[in-house]
């Protein structure tokens, strides 16, 4: 009759290993804590496995974790700024000129990290209520 031997599962130590746990027994990983992309995009985890024999013998392998990104971050203007928020301009600036570039970033990635401008006039208010100024993509 053959004997079994289990395979045991552990993790070594490492930079991100406080943030995993292994499955002693069926080598499932898991978080211990909520993963943040902005913080590290990517764990690496070494992972050991041994068994019972005598002597005992071990294999270890690296797993990578990639954090995908959520859009949790809201845009953070870097102008118009809370320390430098004013243009000044003449009255005799012409129709059309480009008063100042708005400017803004978000620390998501991909479509997360696409910042759209727009005015915040009601549109639905009098013509004599409406801003001279306009939005627009460059």
């Amino acid at each position: 009759m053959p004997i079994l031997i289990t395979v045991r599962y552990r993790l070594r130590g490492g930079p991100s290993s406080h943030l995993f746990e292994v499955d002693a027994d069926t080598g499932t990983i898991s978080t211990r804590q909520r993963l943040d992309r902005e913080r590290v995009g990517t764990h690496r985890l070494s992972v050991v496995a041994y068994d019972g024999g005598m002597p005992s013998r071990s294999s270890s392998v690296i797993v990578r974790i990639n954090v995908l990104d959520v859009n949790d971050n809201p845009p953070v203007f870097r102008f118009p700024s809370p320390l430098n928020n004013s243009v000044h301009i003449s009255p005799d600036t012409p129709l059309g000129f480009v008063v100042t570039q708005l400017d803004a970033v978000d620390p998501d990635l991909g479509k997360n990290a696409h910042v759209t401008f727009s005015d915040t006039f009601d549109p639905d208010a009098p013509a004599a209520a409406a801003s001279p100024f306009k939005v627009a993509e460059l």
